[in-house]
């Protein structure tokens, strides 16, 4: 049997590959065993350096990545969404919700 890929349902229950993507944690690393030959340029850059340059150089969009926005639930019962900011501030601290990959 074949999966649809655009079949509605969570990505680990498929046999589809699965795109980049950060599932929800308390602490995500990143680790590098050795340092490049050369290069060196990453595409993935933690939430606290995001959030520092959006406060630095767009704070009206920092602004609008703190209201909540549907979240999909895959049908896993109950409401087909749920309103969820990408990001929360809790005193002096951003916390990272959820990660949309943006293609």
């Amino acid at each position: 049997m074949r999966d649809e890929i655009n079949a509605p349902q969570r990505g680990h229950l498929t046999n589809q590959e699965l795109a980049f993507h950060s599932d929800r944690a308390d602490i995500t690393v990143l680790g590098c065993w050795s340092p490049a030959a050369q290069g060196g340029q990453f595409r993935i850059r933690s939430s606290a350096d995001v959030v520092e340059q959006l406060e630095q150089r767009r704070p009206h969009w920092l602004k609008l990545l703190t209201e909540p926005i549907p979240h999909d639930l895959r049908d896993e019962g109950g409401a087909p969404y749920a309103q969820v900011p990408l990001l929360t501030r809790e005193r002096e601290h951003f916390h990272a919700a959820l990660y949309s990959q943006i293609q």
